[in-house]
């Protein structure tokens, strides 16, 4: 494995014999760990979950490693999306990143669904275990955690309504509650006052 660490997830090669593998390296938990067959296998069933494919070490500090799809982390893609230049509006943001983050989102509440639905299986902490495919994807990492009750899942929500308005707001330092939104994304994001 060659690569460099990026916010918990490497990029680089695996040999296959003699043929280099492009894959991504992502740091593992003990849950992802103890249950990595488990993992394989709900991550197999759903086009909306990370693919791992196996378990290896850090070759300078031992850390374990989930072996997957070529990857990076939600913070890195849109980081690669800033516009250069001049400042940037937040129309001329949210013009710029509309469609991928449409994608990105629908595929990880796809995923979400998915874990919530069909698995007794924690999504995690999003902010952590979402990555961006190559061709623009969005896919979860599940934590391998069993989930206790509903109030993980309206957790989970407003997890990702704020690393939604996080995204949103990338350009702009964190200014995220004075930030204009989109009417389409206030409505969408507004759901306080709805019932879960």
């Amino acid at each position: 494995m060659v690569g460099k660490l990026k916010n918990q997830c490497y990029t680089g090669i695996q040999y296959i014999g003699e043929v280099e593998v492009d894959k991504s390296f992502v740091a593992a938990t003990k849950c992802q760990l103890s249950y990595f067959k488990e993992l394989y296998y709900q991550c197999s069933r759903h086009q909306s979950l990370l693919t791992v494919e196996s378990i290896v070490q850090h070759p300078a500090d031992g850390t374990d490693l989930l072996v997957c799809e070529v990857v990076q982390t939600l913070n890195d893609y849109f980081e690669e999306q800033k516009l250069d230049g001049a400042e940037v509006t937040e129309t001329q943001w949210w013009e710029h990143i509309s469609e991928k983050f449409r994608r990105i989102f629908r595929d990880v509440i796809q995923g979400m669904m998915f874990l919530y639905s069909a698995t007794d299986y924690d999504c995690g902490d999003l902010s952590f275990n979402v990555f961006v495919t190559k061709s623009g994807r969005g896919k979860i990492l599940p934590s391998m955690v069993k989930r206790t009750g509903t109030k993980q899942t309206v957790d989970h929500i407003k997890i990702l309504k704020d690393l939604m308005k996080t995204v949103i707001a990338f350009p702009f330092s964190g200014i995220t509650e004075s930030l204009e939104l989109p009417l389409e994304l206030r409505r969408f994001l507004d759901f306080e006052h709805s019932r879960w």
